[in-house]
């Protein structure tokens, strides 16, 4: 790859990240309302349709985050080695001089908000559910 394919590919990775998060704050606050307006009131079929839809399109959403996050971060890594055998110009990048720990804290922060995220959508559901009068 060139150097243009590379970061132009790297930034497409993020961007994807980027739409794909938005989808799921988007998805989840609709079911946040949903919660709070109308959960008292749904019949229990109704629960486990709103409940199982919100966790099937979350689901989808955090498995596509996951794969454009790693495919990010190891295109990282593949730029990095490239420009550490003296293959690239890219050494100006940021990508080229963060910390090693990087690649490896970035999935996991990024799936932990994310799951965090669900969890505490259910919960407060279910809460409004119960405690709403």
């Amino acid at each position: 790859m060139t150097d243009y394919e590379m970061i132009s590919t790297f930034t497409e990775f993020w961007n994807l990240v980027w739409v794909i998060f938005a989808a799921y704050v988007s998805i989840t606050f609709a079911f946040l309302v949903v919660g709070y307006l109308i959960s008292k009131k749904l019949a229990s079929r109704m629960v486990g349709l709103v409940v199982g839809l919100y966790t099937l399109v979350a689901l989808w959403c955090m498995v596509g985050i996951n794969r454009f996050v790693t495919n990010a971060i190891n295109l990282a890594n593949e730029i990095k080695r490239v420009v550490e055998a003296g293959d690239s110009s890219l050494n100006w990048s940021v990508i080229v001089n963060q910390p090693d720990l990087v690649p490896t804290i970035v999935p996991i922060l990024v799936m932990t908000v994310v799951v965090a995220g669900y969890v505490a959508a259910v919960v407060f559901f279910f809460h409004q559910r119960k405690f709403r009068i």
